[in-house]
């Protein structure tokens, strides 16, 4: 018989980093202490574009003069310190529900069987090997509360050497009806626990908020589908739902894709209200989508009554350069003064768009830490 194996498997992978790519390159220009991505040194190991930070250094202990994992910088050990209290939390909740799952396995692991009725009368004329039900040879093994014996496991696997046995020994065909039984059981358990950590994603609602025409659907429907929307359709209210991984730990986005028409405008108040974070986009090639956008924002701050609120300030529609009429020093100035993440992103080529929806995740997962709340994690702007 195999039994599901409940035990917790140390998971270290919240200690993964993205690393720069324009470091990678030799063309970044942010110090190792701005950058939001990791700038390796070369005796740390690169695998896939991630390289897995020192735990030793985070707890301040790390005497190894030529160490292969990274040393982050402070502004990386606090996303890391996220990850970990977020993989804890999780390894926490997990373990408990393993460990309420393996109670009742063990419970079950004894196997019950119950006892014929017509045999303790003595009127069954089914053998012991024809009656679906135990014979046991013993008055003393039955469990009077409810008419059953226990199954000798020992015996089940060929290994019982008990000279008296205090544990019913089931013939072939009960044998088998058990194992059949004790499988599915094991089936069980296993689908059980990866219902546990479907549970155990983070859920974040995200509102993607922009004046009419500036590739919020462009945008959202990329992201989830890998397409691009060449036609312009005005949305009134679009949900989309999708699973992401970010820093190794997975998320599932609700995505409400608003109305960006005026006539729409009194339904903002409700989004945001239920909006757990906020992309603000506008088009790079209509001045006017990015004065629309400030207002979006102090809207944003009175309903949450808070002005950190996770927010991504996105300039979309880059691959329009020749036709540019708003600057990429206008939108980070902006994204300075209200302390975000500011992103130029192109909906058409999918260039930034996912690491758009990754960051907006960060940012929440951020915002999550009550005791960090009062620091700025915005230390990057991204073009």
């Amino acid at each position: 018989m195999t039994a599901v194996n409940l035990a917790l498997i140390r998971d270290t992978n919240w200690l993964t980093l993205e690393v720069c790519r324009e470091f990678q390159r030799g063309t970044c220009s942010r110090a190792d202490a701005d950058c939001k991505f990791a700038h390796p040194p070369r005796v740390c190991h690169v695998e896939n574009g991630r390289v897995v930070a020192c735990f030793d250094s985070l707890k301040g202990r790390c005497t190894r003069e030529n160490c292969k994992y990274l040393h982050p910088p402070p502004h990386l050990k606090t996303q890391l310190e996220i990850n970990g209290r977020n993989n804890l939390i999780q390894q926490k909740t997990v373990a408990a529900m393993f460990a309420q799952q393996m109670q009742l396995m063990l419970q079950n692991a004894q196997m019950p069987s119950f006892v014929c009725r017509e045999f303790q009368r003595g009127n069954c004329t089914r053998g012991e090997h024809d009656c679906r039900y135990a014979h046991p040879t013993d008055v003393s093994m039955i469990e009077a509360s409810d008419n059953t014996v226990t199954i000798c496991m020992d015996y089940i696997k060929g290994r019982c050497s008990r000279e008296k046995c205090k544990y019913f020994h089931p013939p072939a065909h009960l044998q088998a009806k058990l194992k059949a039984a004790h499988h599915q059981m094991n089936h069980s358990a296993a689908t059980a626990m990866e219902l546990v950590k479907v549970r155990l994603m983070r859920e974040y609602k995200v509102v993607v908020l922009g004046s009419g025409g500036v590739g919020k659907s462009a945008l959202t429907v990329q992201f989830v589908t890998g397409t691009f929307i060449e036609k312009y359709d005005p949305t009134i209210e679009d949900f989309y739902l999708i699973e992401i991984e970010v820093d190794s730990s997975p998320s599932v986005l609700e995505i409400l894709d608003t109305a960006g028409t005026e006539q729409f405008a009194s339904m903002r108040d409700l989004y945001i209200k239920n909006g757990q974070g906020f992309i603000l986009v506008y088009s790079l090639v209509y001045q006017q989508s990015f004065q629309d956008i400030k207002p979006m924002r102090d809207q944003i701050v009175r309903v949450k009554r808070y002005e950190k609120v996770p927010l991504i300030l996105v300039g979309n529609k880059v691959d329009l350069e020749p036709e540019r009429e708003v600057m990429s020093s206008e939108g980070r100035a902006l994204a300075q003064e209200w302390g975000c993440p500011f992103m130029e992103t192109s909906a058409k080529s999918k260039s930034m768009v996912d690491e758009l929806f990754a960051e907006i995740v960060r940012q929440m997962n951020y915002s999550s830490l009550p005791e960090k709340q009062d620091q700025c994690c915005t230390t990057c702007v991204v073009q």
